[in-house]
């Protein structure tokens, strides 16, 4: 689970062009960390205080729901490490957070 701290700046598709879809960064205070094939309760890797979110906020010139999400709702995701889907270097990625390279970066592969 992790709680938004401040709104994703969506692009229109007039700043993405040539491009139909676009992913936004957003950074989050993480409330609960469950690392994958952790059983509940067992000892894991420490919960990062902030993380920082890569999703997808345009599809096929789609805006996409998460873009509507208002900032402070809670989500529960399975992400990624960033660095971990190379795919994704080739789609235009909105990012107007300053540069704190000790937030971990990670992509959102899926809600829920």
């Amino acid at each position: 689970m992790q709680t938004n701290r401040y709104s994703i700046k969506i692009p229109s598709l007039k700043q993405i062009a040539p491009y139909r879809e676009a992913l936004a960064c957003s950074e989050c205070a993480v409330t609960a960390w469950k690392a994958a094939g952790a059983r509940k309760g067992a000892p894991g890797e420490p919960a990062p205080k902030r993380i920082r979110i890569v999703q997808w906020v345009i599809l096929d010139g789609k805006t996409q729901p998460v873009a509507k999400r208002a900032a402070g709702s809670k989500v529960r995701l399975h992400l990624e490490p960033f660095d971990m889907n190379p795919q994704l270097e080739r789609f235009y990625l909105s990012d107007t957070l300053e540069e704190d390279f000790d937030v971990p970066l990670y992509f959102a592969a899926d809600e829920g």
